[in-house]
């Protein structure tokens, strides 16, 4: 069975054990057993019975992975893309919070002038950046739903998709964005007023 398609359902079979053509024979090891202790002992069995025939042996967990090698290949490129993605849009991110601080200078120093607080201006400015965010995910979160039910379609046995494991992609996405934001809306709110508006 193992040499079969992975993608498919298992058919029924029969094993039968033909003592004159036995050329293979299936072994399943104890749970917490030493894989090499295990090998050692069935080594010496073998020889006791068959002194002039090598031993050889395969694992069926290696066959596996073999055969899911290029799923594994594609877990591998699209981890390391979503990692390069993330830290892009950081970059991207930091840049628009640069951009709108410095543009709304001014207007945080009178708002800290009129009474505003730190906590009232790192929400402020913060909030417009955690809307795009909540946008972003709103389109991405159905698209990426059927990218993945599809693909999960190709598979016989499958896992059925979880509405938390989009709403935690979701809040990830919202804690690395506040986490990005957070460091110039803080230092910008935390000013002093006299050196946003020494220039009026």
């Amino acid at each position: 069975l193992i040499l079969e398609d992975p993608f498919q359902q298992i058919r029924p079979a029969v094993y039968v054990i033909d003592v004159d053509e036995t050329q293979w024979i299936q072994i399943r090891l104890a749970e917490n057993t030493s894989l090499s202790q295990a090998i050692a002992k069935i080594e010496d069995v073998f020889a006791g019975i068959l002194p002039n025939v090598p031993f050889g042996f395969e694992l069926t967990s290696q066959k596996y992975l073999t055969k899911f090698s290029s799923l594994s290949q594609v877990r591998n490129l699209s981890s390391t893309f979503a990692l390069l993605a993330i830290i892009i849009s950081c970059l991207g991110l930091l840049g628009l919070a640069s951009y709108v601080v410095e543009s709304r200078t001014k207007e945080i120093g009178i708002r800290k002038v009129l009474g505003a607080k730190v906590s009232e201006l790192v929400l402020a400015l913060s909030s417009q950046f955690g809307l795009m965010v909540l946008i972003a995910c709103v389109i991405a979160i159905p698209a990426s739903y059927l990218f993945i039910n599809q693909w999960l379609e190709s598979f016989a046995y499958r896992i059925d998709l979880q509405w938390w494991y989009f709403g935690t992609a979701a809040l990830i996405a919202m804690v690395i964005a506040g986490i990005t934001v957070s460091s110039k809306t803080i230092r910008a709110a935390s000013m002093n007023p006299a050196e946003s508006l020494k220039d009026e």
